[in-house]
């Protein structure tokens, strides 16, 4: 694989070597300044997306391998990307506060059709900013169509600060209320950007509410929508 100099960005090239913190996203290896960003695609753009830190060796283990006369198997993009990642996750995990989030209708203010949603930053270290996305469907069955509510569409940054957090809500739509034997359910899905700007997906978190119910409780995300 071609070095191809000058052809990532230099500000992509600052964060592939901050997010992997100068470890080979190959092999593993602490580099130092024995490292370089490798094209994942040889064909591809010079993206952020489409580059790798790799050692001096891995890289020339990527490009060695002859599609005519086969030994072993070569490193394919969606590997080599996965593994990147790997190490990307790895090496910046210790930016990650623990984030706690939910729906709530304990709040004396947010009753229905008004749905209160709560985000926390656990840590003591480390801001961070949090992607919400809340989708919410009513009744059961995999012919649910969800909808995003407001501006808890994903697109929008909650600038979170050690020990801070946001008590925010949203109105259902008047088709959203739960009835009587079509519950509503929400999805939520957080994604953490720390202070390199990598983004963290959290898992997502089911919730129900019944008709009737006091509050929201929790059930398996993969029923959900």
């Amino acid at each position: 694989m071609s070095s191809r100099k000058n052809d990532f960005a230099p500000q992509d090239a600052v964060k592939a070597l901050l997010w992997c913190r100068r470890v080979c996203c190959l092999c593993g290896k602490t580099c130092g300044v024995g490292i370089e960003l490798a094209h994942i695609d040889r064909a591809g753009p010079g993206t952020l997306d489409n580059a790798i830190p790799v050692c001096f060796d891995c890289h020339c283990a990527i490009g060695h391998y002859v599609d005519e006369h086969p030994r072993g198997k070569k490193y394919g993009v969606d590997e080599l990307k996965k593994r990147r990642n790997q190490i990307y996750d790895e090496q910046t995990s210790v930016l990650v506060p623990p984030i706690d989030f939910r729906l709530s209708q304990q709040n004396p203010e947010r009753q229905l059709p008004a749905v209160g949603f709560q985000i926390f930053h656990k840590g003591k270290t480390h801001p961070v900013r949090a992607f919400v996305r809340i989708t919410v469907a009513k009744g059961r069955g995999k012919h649910l169509q969800p909808k995003t509510v407001g501006h808890y569409d994903g697109r929008y940054p909650w600038n979170l600060n050690p020990g801070q957090g946001v008590l925010g809500w949203f109105a259902l739509t008047q088709d959203q209320t739960p009835l009587k034997g079509r519950p509503l359910r929400a999805k939520i899905e957080v994604t953490i950007a720390d202070i390199y700007a990598y983004r963290h997906a959290l898992y997502p978190i089911g919730y129900i509410l019944e008709a009737g119910a006091q509050d929201w409780y929790a059930e398996p995300c993969e029923e959900l929508m």
